[in-house]
């Protein structure tokens, strides 16, 4: 991975969890804890939140593909996210918006 593409990712992960962080919504970082989880689990109302950061227009890789199918399969609240702006519209749906859920 390139220290360009790394950066990116970083940059538009840290800036979701500042977003979660502005509703008082934590989040722990689990990609160090092993690979193929995803990068971070939100701490939402309802239920955890697994969420794989990709630079945009990038997929998961194979393991990380059935790792969160697996997840799905569990019932847990899964999602990609390579846009700030899709992070906050499912941010709002599944924090937010008791109703819609």
């Amino acid at each position: 991975m390139t220290l360009l593409r790394r950066q990116l990712e970083s940059k538009l992960e840290d800036d979701c969890v500042e977003h979660a962080l502005e509703y008082g919504v934590d989040s722990i970082k689990l990609d160090r804890a092993k690979r193929s989880w995803p990068d971070r689990l939100f701490d939402t109302p309802d239920q955890p939140w697994f969420v794989e950061f990709k630079r945009k227009g990038e997929t998961p890789r194979k393991q990380q593909l059935a790792r969160l199918d697996k997840l799905r399969a569990r019932g847990y609240r899964v999602s990609v996210i390579d846009d700030s702006d899709v992070f906050e519209a499912e941010f709002r749906l599944f924090c937010l918006v008791p109703s819609l859920r």
